[in-house]
């Protein structure tokens, strides 16, 4: 059987699957950055030009025809990425088939939708959205009602660090407010309820770690906040995601069946060889698991992983190479899916395994066989490991800047111990006790005494570490030319002579450290757009960061990652020294909780808290004086609304929550004495809303600035017209989210920057 590098019409200095593959994949991926962000060109021609160089350092004769063949499928990228466009918003009616396992958010399901008929163009997948009692599942054929629109595009200056806010131009959501059933796929309603009656008998058990259990055989998020965020900074959150583990896992149950079965059938092997067979009994098992386990990226991987292992090894009599299989694998999900790329879920897997393939071939410590005493091999083992997590981590440090904050120290020393333990111990009785869910509930919960054990101890380990460990966080506010050098210089310290090692690598980290944007200095006043909430950060000249109202938005469960985690990384921040909320309405403190669980916070002052004093407090951050003037007591929340004036610098800015506008003039006349003097800035009340416009508030504050801030195309036509052209009639410049973008003012020069106006390049 001829070799597979020789399928292709490739030069001979060429024939290295390893790099035909890799090419492919990178050409492919550049073609789909290149076709949704055009503006990406210059950064693509300086990676361009760095390739054929590193590829020449690497002693590849072909360079030539590396530059051809990337070229090549730079275009079939875009290519692909071009038939993904969609235009297509407004009311809709159509067919479609469910395309994913539903996910349960706090207001409504989730799946993927194929769109097959629908009266207005639409291609590709969608998000769909849908009322939480519908009993839908994966497969089924549905007829709807509902709206199409475009996900929300928040217009911050770290928004585009990344190309994937571009790509929400070509993404739609389906919020489904009708359906009907047209067909129900009965193989696979038969998985899902055997998949309900498993999860059914682990929520019975009355052990610490059923939550745990569910999430990593059948990927429910199931876990309490609280629990996961000690996995996600210990780095540690790996194993909560469906992996190859359990697939091999899977493969090693079917070896046994296979094993038993040549022993009861001794001549089976003269005809079906016992490789053979194992793959023959792994396939359907492992088929059945990828839909137990909800067909996740990283379930998936570890599927096709297996099939095309095992189609080379029955084939072409040979092993593939686990990088070729990583490549190939990761080019036929950004073929079938492109927007797949801009996931972080396909960003962490799939880069995840390289780094553990790169760390483990070239781990010196790994394959240490000259100590023979136990003490030392396991000292090696642990160093090794924390080795592994170390390079893994640096791997996958762009991508968890981007959503997360992680302790480098507690993930290097939590890996260790965590993985031998969740991998010998935790996950294979968890496999064992499956069949006896359905036989013997006595024998079911006692095997589950060891993995439960297993668990409370890891999870007092990765507490303790949590708590105790000092926090060493490698956060680098990362650009475009930035990403590039940072990877260039990974794969260099990996792949080059040592000779070239000295040479590139602290070049690498020169320039990576010159081309990472310095945090912004205070003192600045940011608005950012927040969608159709309120949000104001205030950044001291002495590095303070104080929020006035959080923002929230119910229909998004990624603004976090999104808008907050970039702000805080431009801010330079780690922590919050105050929040001040001016009254309880999810739009001014949702994302309260989502600030408290991944920086720490000072202090938190809520509107009811000044009400009920009934007087004005004065803060005194530094040189920042800070007036909280309690708004009305009423039953309307909106009127509750704790009035902020700042006075700091040569600056008076006034923050008035949503207040009405009956309680505007009773605020403006009982706080006259310290709302008589001019104000610079003023953020609107209300959103600019008709309701809350009194005439009076301005000609008493006579403002300079005005800002809206307010979520693009929201349902109350926000800002109202009324106060747009009075505004206007009094000449006072006014910004808004919607329009603007993200607003800032430099407090020390006066400047004002907004996303509008940015020139990024």
């Amino acid at each position: 059987m001829k070799s597979l590098k020789n399928i292709y019409l490739l030069p001979e200095g060429f024939k290295n699957s390893f790099l035909f593959l890799s090419i492919a994949f990178t050409g492919f991926t550049l073609g789909i950055v290149v076709f949704y962000s055009r503006f990406f060109c210059p950064y693509m021609f300086i990676f361009l030009l760095f390739l054929p160089a590193f590829l020449y350092f690497l002693k590849e004769n072909s360079v030539f025809f590396i530059i051809f063949y990337l070229i090549f499928f730079l275009c079939l990228g875009a290519l692909r990425a071009s038939f993904t466009i969609n235009t297509g918003e407004g009311l809709i009616v159509g067919k479609g088939i469910i395309a994913s396992f539903l996910k349960n958010s706090k207001y409504y399901k989730q799946a993927k939708v194929n769109i097959e008929e629908a009266n207005i163009d639409v291609i590709g997948r969608v998000e769909g959205r849908f009322d939480l009692n519908e009993d839908i599942n994966v497969f089924d054929k549905i007829i709807f009602q509902g709206e199409l629109k475009k996900p929300y595009r928040y217009k911050n200056m770290e928004s585009e660090t990344l190309f994937s806010e571009n790509i929400l131009e070509n993404r739609r959501i389906l919020k489904v407010n009708t359906l009907k059933i047209e067909s129900k796929n009965k193989f696979f309603r038969w998985l899902i309820d055997v998949r309900k009656c498993l999860i059914n008998e682990f929520n019975k058990i009355k052990g610490s770690g059923k939550n745990f259990f569910i999430e990593v055989l059948f990927g429910e998020r199931v876990l309490d906040n609280d629990t996961r965020d000690i996995f996600s900074k210990t780095g540690t959150a790996h194993i909560l995601s469906i992996s190859g583990l359990h697939f091999t896992l899977t493969v090693f149950f079917a070896f046994v069946i296979a094993y038993i079965f040549n022993l009861i059938f001794p001549s089976s092997v003269d005809f079906l060889p016992r490789q053979v067979l194992v793959v023959v009994i792994s396939i359907p098992f492992l088929i059945a698991y990828a839909f137990l386990s909800g067909l996740s990226v990283p379930a998936m991987r570890a599927f096709l992983f297996f099939a095309f292992s095992s189609f080379f090894m029955l084939f072409f009599k040979k092993h593939f190479n686990s990088f070729n299989l990583l490549f190939l694998v990761a080019l036929i999900f950004i073929i079938n899916d492109p927007l797949i790329i801009t996931s972080k879920s396909f960003q962490l897997s799939f880069l995840s395994v390289f780094a553990l393939l790169i760390s483990f071939r070239y781990s010196s410590f790994l394959n240490n066989r000259l100590e023979k005493k136990l003490v030392l091999k396991i000292l090696n083992y642990f160093i090794a490991m924390m080795f592994v997590s170390f390079v893994i981590t640096l791997f996958i440090l762009p991508i968890l800047n981007s959503f997360s904050n992680q302790n480098l120290l507690a993930s290097m020393l939590a890996n260790p111990v965590v993985i031998p333990v969740f991998s010998l111990i935790i996950l294979p009785f968890l496999f064992i006790s499956l069949p006896f869910a359905f036989i013997n509930e006595g024998i079911f919960n006692t095997i589950l005494i060891i993995p439960d054990s297993g668990y409370r101890l890891i999870l007092g380990y990765l507490e303790f570490l949590f708590h105790k460990m000092p926090e060493i966080y490698l956060s680098i506010n990362f650009s475009i030319l930035t990403l590039i050098f940072y990877y260039l210089t990974l794969l260099s310290l990996f792949l080059l002579s040592k000779k070239l090692k000295l040479l590139v690598v602290p070049l690498g980290i020169f320039l990576v450290f010159v081309f990472t944007k310095d945090p912004l200095k205070g003192p600045v006043l940011v608005f950012p757009d927040v969608g159709q909430g309120d949000c104001a950060i205030l950044k001291t000249e002495d590095e303070k960061v104080l929020f006035f109202d959080t923002g929230g938005n119910t229909w998004d469960e990624s603004l976090g990652s999104r808008v907050y985690l970039p702000l805080m990384r431009k801010l330079g921040a780690k922590k919050v020294d105050l929040i001040i909320l001016s009254h309880s309405h999810p739009d001014h403190t949702g994302m309260l909780d989502w600030l408290g669980k991944n920086f720490k916070i000072e202090k938190v002052l809520h509107s009811e808290d000044v009400i009920f004093s009934g007087k004005e407090v004065l803060i005194n951050e530094g040189k920042c004086k800070i007036n909280l003037l309690p708004g009305i007591n009423s039953k309307n929340e909106n009127n509750r609304s704790t009035w902020v004036l700042i006075e700091y610098k040569n600056y008076r800015i006034l923050f008035t929550g949503d207040t009405e506008k009956d309680s505007i003039e009773k605020m403006v006349i009982k706080y006259n004495r310290l709302l008589k003097d001019k104000v610079t800035i003023i953020k609107v009340p209300h959103h600019g809303a008709k309701s809350s416009f009194r005439e009076v508030l301005y000609k008493t504050l006579n403002p300079e600035y005005a800002i809206i801030t307010v979520g693009e195309k929201n349902p109350w036509n926000l800002p109202s017209q009324e106060v747009l052209e009075y505004l206007r009639k009094r000449k006072i410049k006014y910004y808004r989210t919607d329009r603007d973008g993200e607003i800032i003012f430099n407090l020390n020069n006066g400047k004002v920057i907004t996303y509008r106006n940015y020139y990024r390049f």
